[in-house]
Parts: structure tokens; sequence; C-alpha cells
């Protein structure tokens, strides 16, 4: 079986376990709705390379770990991915029950530019929720199990 290559252009849609509305008779009418674009390798392996970072202290005169400070930026490195990886939803409200628009922006990333969703907008969505979109983009880059062993990975 070949190894198959990422769809740049598709969507699919998604609701979480956590809406209240998922599994009931009004889903289809009240549920809020995730549409998940497809993140390309180039931009899962920016945003990768940008998740952890080191600093190493000029006056420190050993070479061992002394002097090194390590960051791992898991939880900006979560948001950016959905940033890239989400393409829209339908069905997400504020407090008061008005509809938040999906607002994009350009970004950059080398010498491509990208259509993201604004990180304004963005930092509406609850943390929790945030994180779980975060899984399903992320895993939607993985490789089928099946298609990993053919790899030996």
């Amino acid at each position: 079986m070949p190894i198959i290559g990422l769809s740049l252009d598709a969507t699919r849609e998604y609701v979480s376990d956590k809406d209240p509305a998922k599994g009931t008779e009004e889903e289809a009418e009240k549920a809020t709705v995730w549409i998940i674009g497809t993140m390309s390798s180039r931009v899962h392996g920016h945003l990768r390379d940008k998740m952890t970072s080191y600093r190493i202290d000029p006056d420190e005169k050993t070479r061992d770990e002394e002097g090194v400070e390590t960051s791992v930026n898991l939880n900006d490195m979560r948001f950016q991915v959905v940033q890239f990886g989400l393409d829209g939803w339908r069905n997400f409200t504020d407090e008061s029950g008005g509809q938040i628009e999906v607002k994009k922006v350009g970004r950059r990333l080398g010498q491509q530019s990208y259509q993201i969703i604004d990180p304004d907008v963005l930092a509406r969505v609850p943390g929790v929720i945030l994180r779980e979109l975060y899984d399903v983009i992320r895993k939607q880059n993985d490789l089928e199990e099946t298609e990993a062993k053919n790899l030996g990975a």
C-alpha cells in the first residue's frame, strides 16, 4: 500500500465531545461545528521547530547542563497550530447568543503566504476546546498505523 499524501485543500467537520448538543436530536441545529483544514508538513515542521528554544549563559564556563535554559512553548504552539489548521466554524456564539464570525489574516512563513484565523478571534475559543482542536488537527498530519509500519516508523 503506498503512502497517501496530504490533501491540503480538504476540510472536514468536527463537533467536540464537550459540546452539550452532541449526540442529541438538536445536534444539527445547536452544536458548534468546527471546520478542520489540513496543515501542510512545512507549516507543521516550522511550528514544531519554534516550540522549543534554548538559551546558553555565556558566563558559564562549563559545557554541561549548567548555564543552559530550555523553554518549551507548548501552549503557543497549540494556538498557532489551530490558527493554521482551523478553516472556520458554524454556530460559535458569544455570551449573548450572537454568532462569532470567522476572520482571517495573512501570515508569511518563509516565501509562502497563508490565511489563518485572526488571533483576537481565536482567543475567544475556550482553552479546553483549543487543546482538543489541536489534537484533531495534529492527528491529521500523523501517518496511519499501517503506513507507519510500512516505513518502519
